[in-house]
């Protein structure tokens, strides 16, 4: 979303001096109260009413050994968050390696755990674009799911016909 202009910050700044209420300003403008007051604050502290600069976002804490996490992907991909990062041994968190590899990895449209390269493609059956109902059965036990059985269909008489 951009940032609302100067010139508009200015009007509403001084409406506000003439003896508008927040209120009336937000109708007038059709800006949310919250942002008229919030923009009035700001002027009143710190003498400023244009818009902030973006926030600059941190670089991710394995960009530098993203290559290493391929190489450790490819040769075995079904390993798991804890044996990457013990792999790494670099002393970072689990989510660490998680948004490493959620950015190096394709999971559209495919099972929620695959694994694969950005250059390759991770092939599984998925319930997509057949515009059949799917079914998902599970026993819920307190330490988890357990059973969990997948129905490409409804769950009718038909399913249990052997």
């Amino acid at each position: 979303m951009k940032a609302y202009s100067n010139d508009l910050r200015e009007r509403i700044l001084s409406d506000s001096k003439a003896g508008l209420e927040s209120d009336e300003l937000a109708e007038k403008y059709r800006v949310s109260r919250s942002w008229v007051d919030r923009l009035k604050q700001r002027y009143r502290e710190t003498g400023n009413y244009s818009a902030r600069k973006p926030e600059q976002t941190r670089p991710r804490v394995l960009a530098e050994h993203e290559s290493f996490l391929i190489k450790l992907v490819k040769e075995k991909p079904d390993r798991t968050l804890n044996e990457l990062r013990d792999l790494l041994d670099l002393g970072v968190s689990r989510m660490a390696v998680w948004r490493t590899l959620q950015s190096l990895v394709s999971t559209n449209l495919t099972r929620r755990f695959g694994r694969c390269l950005r250059e390759e493609s991770l092939i599984d059956k998925v319930p997509h674009g057949h515009w059949k109902t799917t079914t998902f059965i599970a026993s819920l036990r307190t330490s988890g799911i357990s059973a969990p059985f997948l129905l490409d269909g409804p769950m009718d008489r038909d399913c249990f016909v052997v």
